[in-house]
């Protein structure tokens, strides 16, 4: 099933390719920004990490980013569970590969495609995202969405070898369905 919307289209990662081309950038920390943790794995340690995805409780999804002129993978979009307290409550993240390609709406585009997704297809009535207190790029990402800021998070962000503060936002179903209409 793919997703699609103006500039992007969300593809599944299911294939083998699908899968190297995700852990390519995720070992490429030019590739994944400064304000997600570098933790470079192995092709047999990434083996192991994708068959525990669909398990609860982290139920973790991902999709890379096509350009739909090009068909080129310019980044990927996941949702997960991120605790056990929050069961049912998706958290969402992106990642633009290239620092060429940010700023350009694809990361708008592929979180839209992805929570327009998650509301239509899964009885939740929130979903919520997580960045750096200092990533007021992804914030405005959230907020062109309707996510609202719901609080921070004092040094609960571990990022190249020192805590920072982090900032929670959710949108709600009703905010999502009013926004639609």
């Amino acid at each position: 099933m793919l997703l699609q919307g103006q500039k992007v289209r969300l593809k599944p990662i299911e294939t083998e390719e699908d899968q190297k081309s995700f852990l390519r950038s995720r070992n490429n920390p030019e590739a994944i920004g400064e304000f997600v943790n570098f933790e470079p794995m192995n092709w047999e340690a990434f083996q192991a990490f994708a068959k525990e995805w669909e398990k609860p409780p982290l139920d973790f999804n991902a999709f890379l980013i096509e350009r739909n002129e090009d068909k080129k993978i310019i980044g990927w979009v996941v949702h997960y569970c991120s605790s056990i307290d929050f069961k049912g409550v998706p958290e969402i993240g992106y990642v633009i590969n290239e620092p060429g390609e940010r700023g350009k709406g694809y990361a708008s585009e592929a979180a839209k495609l992805l929570v327009d997704y998650l509301f239509l297809t899964k009885m939740i009535v929130r979903i919520q995202a997580g960045t750096s207190i200092r990533n007021p790029s992804s914030m405005r990402v959230l907020e062109k969405l309707g996510f609202q800021k719901e609080g921070v998070l004092r040094k609960s962000y571990f990022l190249n070898g020192k805590y920072d503060d982090s900032v929670v936002l959710g949108l709600l179903r009703e905010e999502w369905e009013a926004r639609r209409k």
